[in-house]
């Protein structure tokens, strides 16, 4: 199993490197168009060369570090077999790892057709907010009030902002753009116009750096800021109601933190029976967004809505983490994922809790559930 029964040398193992490399990468190559044609997305990219690397690595110290007698056929079976297990664990763990990405952000292309529409929308204004060497990308609508309450909304999956706005201001604008407020939406990193990467740390930073543009705004209450997520985009509302003193909290389907999340999924979108074998461990899990800490943290009014048939993030995930909340209201309504961003219902509970927000004495959301 090895090149030579002298001690190892510099040039050896250049040469089990360079062997181990090609092996690692050669099979990223093999493996890489079936790859994209499940997932729509290709291997050939940062982390799954460092997978690649690391991999690679190992079968060169294996290569260079034989046994004492390495033509014992036992011996060196075992040490083929030793390699090629810990080599397939490597490689196992980083896919589990980067998959997640690949199956939880789908950033999406410009909405060109919407982009072009809000341009002749005269209270709607494109915004690009600095943070490094990044700039995210989305709209505010902005009421003709010098200076109004905002609600900041975080979009689900695969969700553009000027897809979004559009639709607002064409379909709802006097019901779900709330009376008095103003409305901003900014794209995900990597999403549309917004540069970066997906994954938790560039939400938080995209989160982060929207926060505090609204409060360089003197058009905005800043004492008055209300937070909203759906489903992906909870995890980033969540966050910022724990980082910062907000008006209100609203997160519609949201999931109880990232393991719990990744969990379900595996077990109601693939089908797969919920067995001690078949939960990922939290330190697989690499976004492990966790709202139930976040929510523990925050002391604004909030509002959760479930919905009772979601398959994407099941409702008890959503009432699970209603009990971490200190000033919570929660809702369970009928209906599917994406319910409770259009319904009659789930859009009059919310229109009744950001009226709250504005005038305290004002009609509120019904009761608990």
């Amino acid at each position: 199993m090895s090149l030579t029964k002298r001690r190892p040398t510099f040039l050896r193992f250049l040469i089990c490197l360079v062997i181990g490399l090609g092996l690692a990468f050669g099979f990223l190559l093999f493996a890489n168009p079936y790859y994209e044609g499940f997932l729509g997305k290709p291997m050939l990219r940062s982390g799954y060369f460092t997978v690649a690397a690391i991999a690679g690595l190992v079968i060169a110290l294996f290569l260079l570090f034989p046994t004492r007698k390495p033509m014992r056929l036992f011996k060196w079976i075992g040490r083929l077999l030793t390699m090629f297990v810990v080599v397939v664990l490597i490689f196992v763990v980083g896919a589990i790892l980067e998959v997640q990405n690949d199956m939880m952000f789908y950033p999406g292309i410009s909405d060109l057709q919407g982009e072009a529409k809000l341009q002749s929308e005269p209270m709607v204004e494109e915004v690009s907010i600095k943070s490094g060497n990044t700039t995210y990308h989305g709209y505010m609508y902005r009421r003709e009030a010098i200076k109004s309450p905002l609600l900041i909304y975080f979009g689900g999956n695969a969700e553009i902002a000027a897809s979004y706005m559009s639709s607002l201001v064409t379909y709802s604008k006097d019901q779900y753009l709330a009376k008095n407020y103003h409305h901003l939406v900014v794209d995900y990193p990597g999403y549309a116009k917004s540069g970066g990467t997906p994954n938790e740390a560039s939400l938080k930073d995209m989160a982060k750096s929207t926060m505090e543009y609204a409060l360089s705004r003197e058009d905005v209450d800043h004492d008055k800021i209300v937070l909203m997520g759906w489903s992906l985009g909870t995890g980033s509302a969540a966050y910022l109601a724990s980082e910062y003193d907000a008006a209100g909290l609203i997160l519609l389907a949201p999931f109880y933190n990232g393991t719990t999340l990744v969990n379900g999924f595996i077990h109601d979108q693939m089908d797969i029976p919920d067995r001690f074998y078949t939960n990922l461990p939290t330190l697989l899990v690499s976004n492990k967004f966790p709202s139930d800490e976040y929510a523990k943290k925050a002391d604004e009014p909030t509002l959760i809505i479930a919905a009772s048939k979601d398959r994407m993030i099941n409702h008890e995930q959503a009432e699970r983490l209603s009990h971490e909340f200190k000033n919570v209201q929660y809702h369970l309504v009928e209906g599917a994922h994406s319910s409770v961003t259009y319904e009659t219902e789930p859009l009059q509970i919310i229109e009744n809790f950001l009226t709250g927000i504005v005038n305290p004495g004002a009609s509120q959301a019904p009761a608990p559930q």
